[in-house]
């Protein structure tokens, strides 16, 4: 929800919403671009790059249907790519932002928490869960309507 509800603040700044709903598609399209941009900067030449970069990316079938439903996983990739990344490097701290901001997009990427058992790190392990749940519940504190009625709204979701 927060990414939309940015997108929307945006939209409300300049008093058109069509405005918010643009840069939300352009950062979008960005956002699934860019994963495809790092890993292709060195494999094809100057005059392959374009083609390939339009096949695999926002060309794809996957994009454009994140695109034309405008969901929030579109905002993903380039994240899951840095998570992946620290954990290439074995960086803990790197990993464990990765984990939190995709746990803000869709709250159940807080089970990759569970890579650190593999790196027996207890204490990632326990801190990305909790600040995970304290920023949620937060954001649940600072919704527009009554703490109760988020929390019963959220659950009827399921």
């Amino acid at each position: 929800m927060a990414p939309l509800k940015i997108f929307e603040l945006v939209g409300i700044a300049f008093s058109s919403p069509r405005l918010g709903v643009i840069f939300f598609l352009t950062t979008l399209l960005i956002s699934l671009s860019l994963p495809v941009i790092w890993a292709m900067k060195k494999l094809y030449s100057q005059s392959n790059f374009v083609l390939m970069l339009l096949l695999i990316g926002p060309t794809s079938i996957p994009a454009l249907i994140t695109l034309d439903r405008g969901n929030t996983v579109g905002f993903l990739p380039p994240i899951i790519f840095y998570f992946v990344l620290s954990i290439i490097k074995n960086n803990k701290i790197h990993s464990s932002v990765a984990i939190l901001l995709l746990s803000f997009i869709k709250p159940h990427f807080i089970l990759l928490a569970l890579i650190f058992v593999i790196f027996k790190s207890i204490r990632p392990l326990i801190v990305v869960p909790v600040a995970s749940f304290s920023f949620h519940f937060l954001a649940f504190m600072l919704w527009p309507l009554s703490f109760p009625r988020n929390i019963g709204l959220y659950t009827n979701i399921f």
